[in-house]
C-alpha cells in the first residue's frame, strides 16, 4: 500500500505527471482525426440517403396521383375507373356488380407494374363491406377488410392525407386511402415495407426502417431488432449521424438517419467503425501504438527505480520494523549499490551489538522475575491457614471424629500441594484434584450450604499452568457468593477447548450462583484490570494469579469478569496451552 510521504509513491507521481500530458495530447490529436473522418464519412453517406429517399418519396407521390385520379373519376386521365363509380349503384347479388368487380381487378392488374414498392392495389364499399384486392391471400384479405372497416369508421369525413401503418398477416405495410365519388366507395395501396427496403439495396450497407415512432418495421441488420431500444433517443432527436455499439458483438457503428417527406418513416445506415478507421492515414493509426509504447517505458523506468532504490530501501524499512517489533536474528543481504551496502552492514552491526545487550539484560531479568514469583506463591499459602484452623476447631468442638478424620485428610493434600513452593508448574490433573480438596473442605465447613461441580476435558489434563491458578477465584465464590438463609452455593469449574483456537489456548470458567458482584464494583475491576492494576490488599489472590500466569507465558492471559444471565459470578480464563512432552520437566 502506497504512503503520500513515501518515495515510491513520489517517484510513481513524478513519471506519471511528466508521461500523461503527452498521452493525452495524443489520445486527442486521435481522437480528433477520427472525429474528422467520421463526419466527412457521415456527409457523403447522409447524401447518397438522402438521394435515395428522395427517389422512394417520388415513387409514392406518383402513386399517390394515381390514386387521386381514380378516387375523383379523371376520365380525361390514362387511370379512368367509370367502374369504381358503378361499384356504389349496383345490388351486391347482382350480376353487374360481379362484372363491375372483375373489370376494376383487371385494370388494377394492368397498373400495378408501374409502381414499384407497392405490393397490392384495392378498392373497398364501406355500405357493403366488400373488399376488391389484388395478391392477397384470405388471411391477409380478412385483416385488411377489418382494418379498412375501422378506419374508415373512425376517420368519417376527415381527409385521408397521410400513409399509415398497419401489419396483416404477421408483416407491417404502409396503406394509402383515397374517398371515391361516390359515397362509400374508397380506393387504395398497400406499400410493403420490405419491398422499400428493396429498392435501397445499393447501398451495400446494413439498413434498417423504422416509424417516426421508433418502431422497427424492416432491417438488414442482425442486431438492429434486439438493439432497437437503443436507438430510440436518436429516432427522436435532430441529430443525422451517432455512434451506436450493438448488444450482440458490441461493435460500434456510425448510424446515419434519413427521414422521408412522403411517408412516415426514417431510413438509418449503420457502417462498422473499424471500416472508417481503413480511411485514417498510416502515421495517424499509429499513434494508436504511442501510449503504449510510453506505458512500457514508464513501467520499464518505475522496475529500473524499484529494483536500484526501491528495493534495497524497502529492505532496510522493513529490517527496521522487525527490529522495533523484537526479532533481533534479523539481517540483511548485502546489495551492490556502494551507499546501499554501507547501510545494510551499518544496520547488521547495529542488530547484533542490541541482540548482546538485550540477551544480558534478559538473563537478569529472568532472575529477578524467579525470585518475585518465588515469593508470590509464597504470599498464598497463608491465605487459607487460618479458615482451616477454625473448621478443625468446630468439628473438635461437636466430636465429629470421621469428619476430623476426613478433614486432616483433605488438610494433608491441601498442604502439600501449598508447600510444594519450589514448582513452577502443574498439570491441570494435580491442580483440579488440589481445587477438590479445598472445596471438600469447605462443604465440612458448610455442610448444607454448599456443593460444587468439576468437568474437565481430558485432552487439557496434561497441560501445565502455574500453581494455585483457579483455587483463588473459587475461594473467591466461597467468600462473597453465600448468600444468607439456607440457599445452596454452586460452584462449577469447567474445563473446555476454546471456542475461537481450540489449537492454542484452552478456557477456564468459574461460576457460582450466589450474590454476583454489584455493578459499581465489577465495573471498577474491570477498569483496574484493562489497566493492569488490580489492587493488591482486596484482590491479592486474582492480582496474584494474573501476575504468574502472564510471568509464566511471557504475554497478557486473558481474563474475564462477569455475572451470569439469572444470578451468580462468573469468571472466564483464556490460556494459552503448554503440554508437558515425553521425558521433559518442568520444575527443576
Amino acid at each position: 500500500m502506497f504512503q503520500p510521504k513515501s518515495m515510491r509513491f513520489k517517484l510513481i507521481v513524478g513519471i506519471v505527471m511528466i508521461i500523461m500530458p503527452f498521452v493525452v495530447f495524443l489520445f486527442y490529436n486521435n481522437y480528433y482525426a477520427m472525429n474528422v473522418v467520421r463526419i466527412q464519412v457521415s456527409q457523403s453517406e447522409y447524401n447518397h440517403l438522402t438521394n435515395q429517399i428522395e427517389h422512394i418519396d417520388n415513387k409514392m407521390v406518383d402513386l399517390k396521383h394515381y390514386l387521386l385520379k381514380i378516387a375523383v373519376g379523371d376520365y380525361s386521365s390514362d387511370y379512368a375507373y367509370p367502374e369504381l363509380y358503378s361499384l356504389g349503384m349496383f345490388p351486391e347479388d347482382s350480376g353487374q356488380y360481379f362484372f363491375t368487380k372483375q373489370r376494376i381487378m383487371n385494370q388494377f392488374k394492368a397498373d400495378i407494374d408501374a409502381y414499384e414498392g407497392v405490393h397490392t392495389l384495392f378498392a373497398y364499399s364501406l355500405a357493403k363491406e366488400d373488399l376488391i384486392v389484388l395478391h392477397s391471400d384470405k388471411k391477409m384479405q380478412l385483416e385488411l377488410n377489418e382494418s379498412l372497416s375501422r378506419y374508415l369508421k373512425e376517420q368519417k369525413d376527415r381527409d385521408f392525407d397521410s400513409w399509415i401503418v398497419v401489419t396483416l398477416a404477421d408483416k407491417p405495410y404502409l396503406m394509402k386511402v383515397f374517398k371515391g365519388i361516390t359515397q362509400d366507395v374508397y380506393v387504395g395501396a398497400l406499400a410493403e415495407a420490405d419491398k422499400l427496403m428493396a429498392m435501397v439495396n445499393d447501398f451495400g450497407r446494413e439498413a434498417a426502417l423504422f416509424t417516426r415512432k421508433g418502431e422497427l418495421l424492416a432491417d438488414r441488420a442482425e442486431w438492429t431488432e434486439s438493439g432497437a431500444g437503443g436507438l430510440a433517443g436518436f429516432l427522436s432527436s435532430e441529430e443525422r449521424f451517432t455512434s451506436i455499439r450493438s448488444p450482440d458483438d458490441r461493435s460500434s457503428y456510425l448510424t446515419i438517419k434519413g427521414s422521408f417527406k412522403e411517408l412516415p418513416l426514417q431510413l438509418l445506415i449503420f457502417i462498422p467503425e473499424r471500416i472508417l478507421l481503413e480511411h485514417l492515414p498510416y502515421f495517424q493509426r499509429v499513434i494508436l501504438l504511442v501510449p503504449v509504447v510510453a506505458a512500457v517505458i514508464a513501467i520499464g523506468c518505475l522496475l529500473f527505480v524499484r529494483k536500484v532504490i526501491l528495493v534495497p530501501l524497502n529492505d532496510i524499512i522493513k529490517g527496521m520494523r522487525r527490529i522495533t517489533m523484537g526479532n533481533l536474528d534479523i539481517r540483511l543481504d548485502p546489495t551492490k549499490t556502494t551507499e546501499f551496502r554501507f547501510m545494510i552492514e551499518s544496520f547488521n552491526q547495529m542488530a547484533s551489538e542490541i541482540q548482546s545487550l538485550k540477551i544480558d539484560v534478559y538473563e537478569k531479568m529472568l532472575q529477578v522475575k524467579e525470585a518475585e514469583l518465588k515469593h508470590l506463591q509464597a504470599q498464598i499459602n497463608p491465605h487459607f491457614y487460618m479458615n482451616s484452623l477454625n473448621i478443625v476447631h468446630s468439628l473438635a468442638s461437636l466430636q465429629e471424629h470421621e469428619l476430623i478424620q476426613k478433614m486432616a485428610k483433605h488438610l494433608q493434600d491441601y498442604f502439600r500441594f501449598t508447600m510444594q513452593n519450589h514448582r513452577k508448574s502443574v498439570s491441570f490433573s494435580e491442580e483440579l484434584n488440589h481445587l477438590q480438596n479445598y472445596l471438600e473442605i469447605q462443604k465440612l465447613r458448610f455442610p448444607n450450604k454448599l456443593t460444587f461441580d468439576i468437568a474437565a476435558d481430558a485432552a487439557y489434563m496434561n497441560c501445565r499452568i502455574p500453581p494455585l491458578t483457579v483455587q483463588p477465584f473459587a475461594e473467591n465464590c466461597v467468600i462473597h457468593g453465600m448468600k444468607k438463609g439456607k440457599d445452596m452455593l454452586l460452584i462449577r469449574i469447567a474445563v473446555r477447548p476454546d471456542p475461537v483456537d481450540p489449537e492454542r489456548f484452552v478456557t477456564v470458567d468459574i461460576t457460582d450462583n450466589g450474590n454476583g458482584f454489584p455493578e459499581e464494583r465489577l465495573a471498577e475491576l474491570q477498569a483496574m484490570q484493562r489497566a493492569g492494576d488490580v489492587e493488591r490488599n482486596e484482590h491479592l489472590g486474582i492480582w496474584n494469579v494474573c501476575r504468574r500466569l502472564k510471568m509464566m507465558f511471557n504475554e497478557p492471559v486473558e481474563t474475564t469478569l462477569g455475572n451470569m444471565p439469572e444470578q451468580g459470578a462468573k469468571v472466564t480464563l483464556r490460556i494459552p496451552i503448554l503440554r508437558q512432552k515425553h521425558g521433559e520437566a518442568f520444575d527443576v
